[in-house]
Order: C-alpha cells, then sequence, then structure tokens
C-alpha cells in the first residue's frame, strides 16, 4: 500500500472531518507500520539465508528450545517498554508463522 492508498486519514469513523493533529498522527503511524514491514522483509531474507546454513550442516529448520528462548526474550523487551508480554508474544508467534511460510512449500520445517 502505498501512501496514496492507504486509508482517509482527514475523516473519522463517522464520516465528519478529522480533528486537527489526528491525520498527522495517523501519517505517523503509517509511517512505522511501513518500517515494520520492511523489516518483517529484512529478517526474511536472514531467515532464508539460515536455513540454507543450516541445510549445509544437516540440521533441522525447527528449533523449538531456540523458539521458546526467542519467545521469553521478546516478552522481557516488551515489559522493558512497559508493553502487554503476552501480546507482544503472539505478534512474534505471528512473525515465527511467517518465516516457516516458504519452509512448508519445500517440507523443511516440521514443528510439532
Amino acid at each position: 500500500m502505498t501512501r496514496d492508498d492507504a486509508p482517509d486519514r482527514d475523516r473519522t469513523a463517522g464520516d465528519e472531518p478529522a480533528p486537527a493533529g489526528l491525520d498527522a498522527g495517523r501519517s505517523l503511524i503509517d509511517d512505522v507500520d511501513r518500517e515494520i514491514v520492511a523489516l518483517l522483509a529484512q529478517r526474511m531474507g536472514i531467515v532464508r539465508r539460515l536455513t540454507s546454513i543450516k541445510a549445509s550442516l544437516g540440521r533441522p529448520v525447527y528449533d523449538a528450545e531456540r523458539e521458546a528462548a526467542l519467545l521469553a526474550a521478546r516478552r522481557a523487551w516488551a515489559e522493558d517498554h512497559d508493553l502487554d508480554p503476552r501480546a507482544v508474544a503472539r505478534i512474534f508467534e505471528a512473525v515465527l508463522e511467517l518465516s516457516r511460510g516458504p519452509l512448508r512449500a519445500d517440507g523443511r520445517d516440521r514443528p510439532p
């Protein structure tokens, strides 16, 4: 979605003009969300490289211990930023699911 494709920033849900500053705040959120998507794409590139490395070493792609440690660390990071650790863990569970997507196609990802 380009900036032009973003939801109408100058209207509220009731189709009334948005209060001053609301459209600017929405634009900032759009910018942050765009950065998040770019970071997810960067993360996927790293995942693909690590998958190749694991394959060359004969190691399984799925690592339950690593995922558990990753989620625990992300919950701690969330607490450090006064965020709900369970909600952040759910976000990272979705990120892990995204990371497994390409691997499922070739049968290399086999979580229990």
